[in-house]
């Protein structure tokens, strides 16, 4: 089950045209913006609700590495993951899984919201965005999205389903493994 984009498909320079001008992202200006590192050069940091459509388009225009500033700098934002993954457009779905994906390794402290946003998706009745919402789970998800994988991984009525909540479930067996584990000398 593989729907996700790999690490780093979206090119680190990108150009955003709006509001009637061309304003270029290089990934690497720090302007003092809640963003952190990276921003928009000549735009002031985003501020208000951005939804899920909105983060759509940002994906749309390849700009993965703007969206994974402004999750880290608003965490309200986590709550868009499970619309997103649920959208009818591959395109959103694919770009969500990559946005998941570089979510779980730059933010991984707030794995459980994300985990908490894709988790309900596990009960909808398309298997295609629940074998997606499981495969994301091996990534974000943790101790209390183990048992809903687990059946999932033995009862669904899906076998891409039953494998990929199979494999979700086992990679968060083996992070929590080597998390308790701690290091090796």
């Amino acid at each position: 089950w593989r729907s996700g984009w790999p690490r780093g498909a979206f090119p680190r320079r990108c150009v955003w045209a709006g509001e009637g001008c061309r304003r270029e992202w290089t990934g690497t200006e720090n302007s003092g913006s809640p963003m952190g590192k990276g921003g928009y050069r000549g735009f002031a940091p985003v501020s208000g609700d951005i939804t899920a459509a909105r983060v759509a388009e940002f994906l749309g225009k390849g700009l993965l590495d703007v969206l994974v500033d402004l999750f880290k700098s608003d965490p309200a934002l986590y709550d868009v993951l499970g619309e997103l993954l649920a959208s009818p457009e591959m395109g959103v779905r694919l770009g969500a899984s990559a946005l998941v994906g570089e979510l779980a390794v730059s933010d991984p402290d707030r794995r459980p919201q994300a985990a908490a946003a894709l988790a309900p998706l596990l009960a909808g009745d398309d298997p295609v965005r629940r074998g997606d919402a499981a495969y994301l789970l091996g990534f974000v998800g943790g101790a209390g999205e183990l048992a809903a994988l687990e059946t999932l991984a033995a009862q669904d009525p899906n076998a891409d389903v039953r494998d990929a909540a199979a494999e979700a479930a086992q990679r968060i067996r083996e992070r929590t493994d080597r998390v308790t584990a701690g290091p090796r000398e």
